[in-house]
């Protein structure tokens, strides 16, 4: 068993803590805040950004946090590519989908990553989108005369 700052890795499987910690790693050797995660799903839900664009922006603003005039030279590289956004995006929804469902998110290890939650999230983001289009919208099969027009002669249908 491998420990990492917040999954183990069982297996050849990456088995996510319950608890979601403040800083989630997104790549190989690349962390983000949740703060900043949170952020660039803001940017993406509000004002439609793409995830190009926040790392574009987080790369420029990030540039001022670089150490500068020092003789010791700073080995790390502050910036995100676009693919990391999407798995941070990805990844923090899932571990937040997992925490309400009392239930522990476990993927490959090995794998691809990528935008749109492909490689190694994309099993889990399809049983969490089965899941909420089966069970999680109970709105979808409520109706009543208060808030339901029936009109007469017209037999109601499920469309599945």
């Amino acid at each position: 068993m491998n420990y990492h700052r917040n999954f183990r890795v069982e297996k050849r499987q990456r088995i996510y803590y319950h608890e979601i910690p403040d800083i989630l790693q997104i790549g190989e050797h690349q962390f983000a805040e949740i703060r900043v995660i949170n952020t660039w799903i803001s940017m993406m839900l509000f004002s439609w950004t793409s995830a190009t664009n926040c790392a574009r922006i987080y790369n420029e603003t990030s540039q001022q946090l670089q150490p500068t005039g020092s003789s010791i030279s700073w080995p790390f590289n502050l910036s995100v590519t676009s693919s990391q956004v999407y798995d941070a995006f990805t990844l923090l929804s899932l571990l937040e989908d997992c925490q309400l469902q009392n239930s522990t998110l476990i993927v490959p290890h090995k794998g691809t990553l990528g935008a749109s939650g492909l490689g190694r999230f994309a099993e889990a983001v399809h049983i969490r989108n089965e899941r909420l289009r089966h069970c999680s919208q109970p709105e979808l099969y409520h109706y009543c005369n208060k808030c339901t027009r029936f009109y007469p002669g017209k037999r109601f249908t499920w469309i599945n």
